[in-house]
């Protein structure tokens, strides 16, 4: 990866994390989501936020009958400092952490179809854009067939100038209309709209939830 993710984490420079889990997703489950069952996977989980979270709904029954059954989430980043904070910050045995490059994670045999569902904030926005299309193909060589997968993406907004758009990053925000160009050849689209709750560092309309499901 382009950027070191540990330094940043050893320095405190991670303006990505907000001290708490995304309010678009704790807003998709309070309507009553229930597609993330069984064992699952959230994508550059950092100081685990957003896995204690989802880890907490299975356990208070909020995702449906049963939820907690079976149920696993497991929190994988780049930075071994920033998983060694999601570790301390533990609340549940519902949630476990590893330390992975997500792209060599996908290459391993024993992981290939092995997850009932996947979660992504702020990852798809954080890689390079030429890994992209690596980062789906990945994805999808995790999954099971018919797994669900979550994501808050980071949105381009249009009325940005081109140079602004066009700055380095990370964040590498996305147009909404090229989401569909990266995932619609793996997955069908069942749901996508701008959530009503959001940080307050970023506006209304700065993310777009998205709930596919791999054909």
């Amino acid at each position: 990866m382009s950027k070191d993710w540990n330094q940043a984490y050893a320095n405190n420079k991670t303006p990505w994390d907000k001290g708490a889990a995304s309010p678009a997703l704790e807003e998709w489950l309070g309507k009553g989501g229930n597609a993330l069952m069984g064992k699952g996977l959230v994508l550059g989980c950092g100081l685990g936020h957003d896995v204690r979270l989802l880890a907490k709904s299975a356990k208070e029954g909020n995702r449906g009958n049963g939820a907690e059954k079976n149920f696993e989430v497991i929190g994988i980043d780049f930075s071994q400092i920033a998983i060694e904070k999601a570790e301390a910050l533990r609340s549940s045995s519902l949630e476990s952490y590893l330390c992975y490059d997500f792209f060599k994670y996908a290459e391993q045999p024993d992981q290939s179809n092995s997850c009932d569902w996947a979660f992504e904030h702020t990852f798809f926005c954080a890689i390079p854009k030429e890994l992209r299309k690596t980062y789906v193909d990945c994805l999808v060589q995790l999954l099971k067939p018919k797994a669900f997968f979550l994501a808050i993406f980071f949105i381009e907004d249009p009325k940005a100038s081109a140079a602004s758009a066009s700055s380095d990053g990370p964040p590498f925000k996305i147009k909404k209309e090229a989401i569909d160009a990266y995932f619609e050849e793996h997955f069908n689209l069942i749901d996508a709209y701008t959530p009503k709750r959001h940080y307050k560092s970023r506006p209304y309309g700065s993310e777009y939830v998205c709930l596919m499901q791999l054909k």
